[in-house]
């Protein structure tokens, strides 16, 4: 066995090493805005830039360009304000996942930011604004799980117009969080999203993140799929061979957290504007970029009154690029098509900040990938397994449910004791079980003294506890077997 496991570790590495320069393109720009005559851009970068890095602006196809006003610094170091929407989906088919929501935002509530949180079903609803993560998590608690349906793409469309309209502080990134089991109709066909994609892609200042629950229930790929185009944030599936609701939280702070920013005082002549601007960045003594990103074209926001847009910034003068010289391509690397934005195939350029490889050599490496997926698929699903069993949530028991008779929702879920957790057929209690002699609230386990407890809650309802009847609390063991009426399970802890 360990040798078989080092082979695959040298397996995994030699993959990630042909797959590396196909991940050149993940230097993006996913964000930015126009604010008081500001230029705000977010950058993800594959590499950190070091020190001694300056980023310049350019402007249209001339070589005006413009020196930013700090140099490139993480979110994580940045004063940059935070803030995030959490979008969730309320309809009932989510009611025994809620408390994967809570998970998932109790997480996220421990960032230095502001949140707020608003809900959809068939309609868009907004539940609490501008609130810290204590207001969040209370205003959770308010949430019900009703809705007969649901309408994403046009709840998607309302929260970005919302979060557009609000003032937002100078520079604050905002972060639109979806978090849905994708259990629609308008998911599934992936068409109906087009106006919620056409609206995330033409308004760069709200980073997008998506978050589909699958845990406990079947859901197509093709609903996670379209759900995952949506925005240029993280998006992740949480159970069902994904990631806990834990580690999505995570997840989607490391992706804000590591993200670089700079911004610009930008002065724009008549002829020039901001949705033909590219980000250079040049190391030092150097006078050709040796990365140059498109910057989406982004919208006029206003810190309070609008400003009105200036005409000339003094000083600021335009200075002139020189011209590059292209060196002959090195034996393996040449220029070659490849899809722009569009899906449109031009002549890559040097400098442009895209890795061009040989088809040859491209098809060569993607055959052997695909030969090792089974490998590195192996060894990822097993790391995905430890990072999200090792991860305990603060003052919680892991419980882990072993089902013997009946059908519980939450079969497959990781499970967490905090104070209680309460039993029954209805879907707002912890572990619901589909079982119609099932009182709604049938009992309960809870903490008391450092112990566990069991204790019966309906007196329609027996709870047998190995097989004893129980009439009133109960201290409970690892592996007990506990009967409520027509279901028969065990608790390991």
């Amino acid at each position: 066995m360990a040798i078989l496991r080092r082979a695959l570790c040298l397996i995994a590495a030699l993959a990630a090493l042909l797959c590396s320069a196909a991940a050149s393109d993940a230097d993006t720009v996913p964000a930015g805005f126009w604010q008081d005559g500001r230029l705000h851009i977010f950058v993800h970068l594959s590499d950190s830039p070091g020190s001694g890095v300056e980023p310049r602006l350019q402007l249209g196809p001339t070589a005006l360009t413009l020196a930013a006003e700090g140099p490139l610094t993480r979110m994580s170091d940045a004063d940059t304000p935070v803030s995030y929407l959490l979008l969730v989906d309320r309809s009932n088919s989510m009611g025994g996942l809620d408390w994967n929501v809570t998970a998932f935002a109790r997480r996220l509530a421990r960032q230095e930011a502001r949140f707020s949180l608003a809900s959809f079903g068939v309609d868009f609803r907004l539940e609490a604004e501008d609130c810290d993560g204590d207001g969040l998590l209370q205003a959770l608690k308010a949430l019900s799980y009703e809705e007969e349906g649901t309408d994403l793409p046009s709840a998607v469309v309302a929260a970005m117009d919302y979060l557009v309209s609000r003032p937002r502080e100078p520079g604050e990134l905002v972060n639109l969080v979806v978090i849905t089991d994708g259990v629609t109709e308008a998911v599934e066909d992936g068409e109906a999203l087009e106006m919620a994609r056409y609206q995330v892609e033409e308004d760069p200042s709200v980073l997008v993140h998506t978050v589909g629950l699958a845990t406990g229930r079947q859901v197509s790929p093709e609903a996670l799929e379209a759900l995952s185009a949506l925005g240029s944030g993280a998006h992740l599936t949480v159970g069902s061979g994904g990631v806990s609701a834990d580690s999505a939280a995570r997840t989607v702070a490391q992706t804000v957290d590591l993200l670089w920013t700079t911004s610009f005082s930008v002065s724009l002549p008549e002829d020039l504007r901001l949705d033909d601007a590219a980000l250079c960045l040049f190391r030092a003594g150097e006078n050709e970029p040796y990365l140059r990103l498109s910057i989406p074209a982004v919208p006029l926001l206003a810190a309070g009154e609008a400003p009105a847009v200036p005409t000339a910034v003094p000083s600021v003068q335009p200075q002139p690029t020189p011209v590059p010289t292209v060196s002959p391509p090195a034996p393996t690397m040449t220029a070659a098509l490849v899809p722009d934005a569009a899906g449109d195939f031009s002549t890559a350029e040097p400098g442009s900040g895209t890795l061009c490889l040989d088809p040859v050599w491209l098809l060569g490496g993607l055959g052997l990938v695909s030969a090792l997926a089974a490998a590195v698929l192996y060894l990822v699903l097993r790391r995905q397994q430890r990072a999200s069993s090792d991860t305990v949530p603060s003052g919680a028991i892991r419980l882990h449910l072993e089902v013997a008779e009946g059908h519980c929702v939450q079969e497959g879920e990781e499970l967490y004791l905090f104070q209680e957790l309460t039993i029954g057929r209805d879907r707002r209690c912890d572990l619901v079980w589909r079982a119609r002699s099932l009182p709604p609230l049938a009992g309960r386990v809870f903490r008391k003294d450092g112990l566990v407890f069991l204790e019966g809650l309906d007196p329609r309802c027996q709870v047998r506890l190995e097989g004893m009847r129980l009439y009133g609390p109960s201290r409970l063991r690892s592996g007990d077997e506990i009967t409520m009426g027509p279901v028969r399970f065990r608790l390991r802890f």
